[in-house]
């Protein structure tokens, strides 16, 4: 199955042009989304075909075509370049100060690709995953939690059986019922996973510092923060070996 996996949106919070033209607006928007980037190496390994989509990138982009952009209009410019990628279902990550925004813009790539499938995911989507399939309804399904063993899970039930129901950590619906399946186990080792695909990075090669993921998780409980339920505020680090083995593969790169 083809995936386009679309990041959250971080860099349209700002819309004053010195703001968005800054040196470190542009270089904070600029960082790669380390759960994407893994997710992307999971699904290569499962033998599906992940396509990353930047919308920090199509915003800076279309702000500077654009005399005075609105947000509206930007979700359907972004919607536009995504389903180039003409992918089977298109997958977006959420954070809580752009998940209006994922929503106009799934909505939009609905309405341009009726055939796909939409799967919202991350953090903001995870605490709210009833009420918005309860109100989108171009939004077909939502991965709540960390997906690299939930993800190709879901993916196999949907060109197969589809049965749903044994897909741990979906909510989707069943008829006009939505239905939430149970929390799938947290993934502990994380030295299984793989090295998340920095090759998909367009500028992979000419980026000066790579992010790397060497724990999850937070043990706090903050009520004013998603990933505290995203997390269970269970937190797990990488060990040193596979830490240091990831920076030596990626300066060989």
């Amino acid at each position: 199955m083809k995936v386009g996996l679309i990041a959250a949106a971080t860099a349209t919070e700002f819309g004053d042009p010195e703001e968005i033209n800054s040196q470190l607006v542009r270089a904070v928007s600029s960082e790669p989304q380390l759960g994407l980037l893994s997710l992307a190496s999971v699904l290569d390994g499962h033998g599906d075909t992940a396509h990353l989509v930047d919308l920090n990138r199509i915003y800076f982009e279309y702000v500077a075509s654009n005399n005075t952009p609105k947000i509206n209009g930007f979700a359907r410019a972004a919607a536009q370049v995504i389903v180039t990628s003409y992918a089977d279902l298109y997958g977006f990550g959420s954070i809580c100060s752009s998940y209006p925004l994922t929503v106009r813009i799934a909505r939009a790539v609905k309405e341009l690709s009726p055939a796909s499938i939409i799967l919202f995911g991350g953090p903001q989507a995870s605490v709210v995953d009833t009420d918005t399939l309860q109100a989108f309804g171009f939004v077909d399904l939502i991965l709540r939690g960390e997906a690299e063993r939930s993800l190709p899970l879901l993916l196999d039930q949907l060109v197969g059986d589809r049965r749903l129901e044994e897909v741990a950590n979906l909510t989707y619906r069943r008829g006009s019922q939505v239905v939430r399946n149970p929390n799938a186990p947290l993934i502990l080792d994380l030295d299984s996973l793989p090295l998340p695909a920095y090759h998909l990075l367009e500028d992979f090669g000419e980026m000066k510092r790579i992010p790397l993921e060497v724990g999850r998780g937070c043990p706090f409980a903050c009520t004013f923060c998603s990933t505290n339920d995203f997390f269970r505020r269970y937190f797990r680090l990488r060990s040193p070996g596979r830490v240091i083995a990831d920076m030596r593969k990626i300066a060989a790169a």
